[in-house]
C-alpha cells in the first residue's frame, strides 16, 4: 500500500576540509536541522536543511543562510576549515512508502521508501531494508517466495513506521 506526503524542508550541503566531526553529529535548532558526518578523502559534509516554507529566502543567499544555521560549536570549526565543493541543494525531498514488493519482484532502499533527511537515518534504512529483503529472498526460495516477498514489505513498514511518523511531526 503506497503512503505519501509532501516534502517538508530544503536545503544545501557541501563537502569540507579542516572540520572534523566526532562520527555523525546532529544539531536541531528552531527551524532548522544540521547534519555533519565524515565522507571520503578526509572531507566532512555538512547538510543544513529548513523549512520549505523559507526556501526562497534560503536560495536569496545560501551561504549566508547556510552558515547563519549553523550551532555555534560547529561554525568556529568551519570557520577554521575549507569549503571545497560548491553548494548543492534540493526542496524536492517527499516522504513516501511504494508498495515495495508483489510476486516475484521488490523494491529497496529509497526506491521503497524515503522520508525527509532530517533524521539523518536514510542509509540506516537502506541498509536495513537490504537486510529485510535478503533474509526475505533466502526465506522465500526455501518455500514460498511470494509470501516471503509480502513478509518484506510489512517487516520494512514496522521497522521504519515510528521514525516515518516522527519525521512528519517533527517541528520545523
Amino acid at each position: 500500500m503506497a503512503r505519501s506526503h509532501p516534502s517538508l524542508t530544503c536545503g544545501f550541503y557541501a563537502y569540507w576540509s579542516g572540520v572534523p566531526v566526532d562520527g555523525v553529529e546532529f544539531f536541531l535548532r528552531e527551524g532548522r536541522d544540521i547534519l555533519g558526518f565524515p565522507t571520503h578523502d578526509g572531507l566532512t559534509c555538512l547538510w543544513v536543511g529548513r523549512s520549505n516554507s523559507d526556501r526562497s529566502t534560503y536560495r536569496a543567499d545560501i551561504e549566508a543562510s547556510y552558515l547563519a544555521a549553523l550551532d555555534p560549536v560547529l561554525l568556529e570549526r568551519v570557520k577554521r576549515g575549507r569549503r571545497e565543493t560548491p553548494f548543492k541543494g534540493t526542496h524536492r525531498l517527499p516522504n513516501f512508502y511504494r508498495d515495495c514488493a508483489g510476486p516475484g519482484w521488490a523494491l529497496v532502499g529509497d526506491a521503497a521508501y524515503h522520508r525527509d533527511p532530517l533524521t539523518g537515518m536514510g542509509i540506516v534504512d537502506a541498509f536495513l531494508g537490504a537486510e529485510l529483503l535478503a533474509h526475505a529472498i533466502h526465506e522465500g526460495l526455501l518455500g514460498d517466495l511470494d509470501s516471503a516477498l509480502a513478509g518484506y514489505r510489512e517487516a520494512l513498514r514496522d521497522k521504519t513506521g515510528a521514525v516515518f511518523e516522527y519525521t512528519l511531526m517533527s517541528p520545523r
